[in-house]
């Protein structure tokens, strides 16, 4: 986390405008659940916009992640803003 601590790391992030979905199950066999949640916590200290979705599964436990993340990704591209040429239509 120390390249967080840098300005242009910061800018990078904040240029994703809330684009950037952290995803991580609390029984995950790698341990990736708690730094993948101190990660968010930091975000937040820091004002920048992103989602952490979390699940009760493990690691390989990936079809509510997925579709979670399909589903947003959808939101993601269906959010259309001044100066966009493409605007998909999605039937969610």
């Amino acid at each position: 986390m120390r390249r967080l601590e840098r300005a242009e790391a910061q800018a990078a992030l904040q240029s994703l405008e809330g684009r950037l979905l952290l995803s991580a199950s609390l029984r995950d066999e790698f341990g990736l659940f708690e730094p993948a949640r101190r990660f968010s916590e930091r975000l937040d200290s820091l004002g920048i916009e992103h989602q952490f979705l979390r699940d009760e599964g493990g690691h390989f436990d990936a079809a509510f992640r997925l579709a979670t993340l399909v589903r947003m990704a959808l939101e993601q591209l269906n959010r259309k803003t001044a100066g966009d040429q493409y605007y998909v239509q999605s039937d969610y």
